[in-house]
């Protein structure tokens, strides 16, 4: 494992993010306690500490709380990276919030009794994980790393939002037939995704892609101008999609870069000093 310590800017979700009280048809009151509370440290001690009981190990609701625990964890060491001294093991708490998201889906999948109605608390471990695809695409430009997490992220949750991402991400890890087949199936239903929690997710997708084909040593002008022209018809207004086709015939352009407003009501931005497990993990899931 190689741990590298980087000043860098990174996203993150507001704390007053609107997730529900509690998961919904849920009856483990004691981990709802701690859930109402923000309590979410305890929250996981508690929870795999009841997981530790036969009758529990397939509980999926114990296996949700965890996840979503261990997804605000993440949050909090992101907002204070010290935590990361004084418990190593956090270093994979998002790991472990998709882990234990996904086994609280298939614990579920034949009685459906928690899913689709928390669907929501899955939706907010997603948008977490644009933390890690930012990170591999604009810091370390590792598009096959950041394909690989967006595998995992999409195991726990899924949108016209987060596939469009992935297809962009498949593109820009030379896996043209698994990028095609998305395209053709999604670009027709981001205008039925635009109002989702994940529409930032499309638009830094646009930017990754065009900063790609732009940015070879023999740009892709012609590529470029179809993709972004398709963006702008389901965004017409979107400040940063309408810089981007700018962008495409001047990539010298004095024009400012625009905020991307649909991920700045989602999360604000700050420095930090961040501990990044940088391990090789399996990039071809």
């Amino acid at each position: 494992m190689k741990k590298l310590y980087l000043l860098i800017i990174c996203y993150f979700l507001f704390f007053c993010f609107s997730s529900q009280a509690q998961v919904k048809h849920g009856v483990h009151k004691n981990l709802a306690k701690y859930f109402e509370k923000e309590e979410w440290e305890d929250l996981a001690f508690k929870a795999e500490r009841m997981l530790i009981k036969q009758q529990h190990t397939n509980d999926p609701e114990i296996y949700l709380y965890l996840g979503y625990s261990y997804n605000e964890i993440f949050l909090l060491c992101l907002e204070k990276p010290e935590l990361l001294n004084k418990y190593p093991e956090y270093l994979t708490s998002y790991k472990n919030a998709l882990n234990y998201s996904q086994q609280a889906k298939k614990k579920d999948k034949k009685k459906k009794l928690l899913f689709p109605d928390n669907d929501k608390l899955l939706q907010e471990i997603a948008i977490t994980g644009y933390y890690y695809i930012d990170d591999f695409v604009t810091a370390k430009k590792k598009y096959p790393k950041a394909n690989s997490q967006m595998n995992k992220i999409l195991k726990t949750y899924s949108d016209n939002n987060l596939i469009f991402m992935k297809g962009v991400l498949c593109e820009m890890s030379n896996d043209l037939v698994n990028s095609k087949a998305i395209f053709d199936t999604v670009f027709d239903k981001l205008s039925t995704s635009n109002k989702e929690k994940t529409a930032f997710y499309t638009i830094e997708a646009f930017d990754y892609y065009i900063h790609f084909l732009i940015d070879k040593e023999e740009p892709e002008i012609e590529k470029a101008k179809t993709f972004i022209n398709k963006g702008i018809e389901i965004y017409p207004d979107n400040e940063m999609l309408i810089y981007l086709s700018e962008y495409i015939e001047n990539p010298q352009t004095q024009t400012s870069k625009p905020e991307n407003k649909l991920k700045k009501e989602i999360l604000k931005q700050l420095k930090l000093n961040i501990t990044d497990n940088d391990e090789d993990d399996d990039e071809r899931d």
